[in-house]
């Protein structure tokens, strides 16, 4: 994610399964140790490592949007309602809110180069699909399909 002030912030994977959209923790926010875990959240998330804490879940599209998941702020263990959404080729919107979509807020994602986040994964390995219209995802034999800075 880039943050407001425009530092970097975690990385988080997305993948489809069944059909749905789902975001887990790839590296953790710059000031995170890997260690730590959301002690702010409740129910399943509570106590659990933040790098690799599915964080979106069952996004499912609908025209050019993903909606109908939950999103979960490890940074104040809150759950939300969410939407999905690209803009252009390389970043997604991500809104969250509590109750209607007028009380929430929208954080941009950025996708990461091939390079930082799929390594060495290239279209022989990765096969691309448009899910999202002008938006190439990856499927690749990890599971994971899109790479975003969070």
């Amino acid at each position: 994610m880039i943050e407001s002030n425009g530092t970097l912030g975690g990385q988080v994977e997305t993948y489809l399964e069944n059909g749905k959209l789902f975001g887990r923790v790839t590296q953790v926010r710059p000031g995170r140790k890997n260690t730590d875990v959301c002690d702010k959240c409740s129910g399943e998330y509570k106590n659990h490592l933040i790098l690799g804490l599915v964080i979106l879940r069952n996004f499912q599209a609908e025209g050019d949007d993903w909606v109908d998941g939950t999103a979960v702020d490890p940074e104040n263990g809150k759950e939300y309602k969410g939407k999905v959404w690209a803009v252009g080729n390389d970043t997604l919107q991500m809104r969250g809110f509590i109750g209607i979509s007028l009380f929430g807020r929208t954080e941009t994602w950025k996708r990461m180069p091939c390079s930082a986040g799929l390594a060495a994964a290239s279209t022989a390995i990765c096969r691309r699909m448009d899910v999202l219209p002008g938006h190439g995802i990856y499927d690749c034999p990890r599971g994971f399909v899109l790479v975003f800075m969070r």
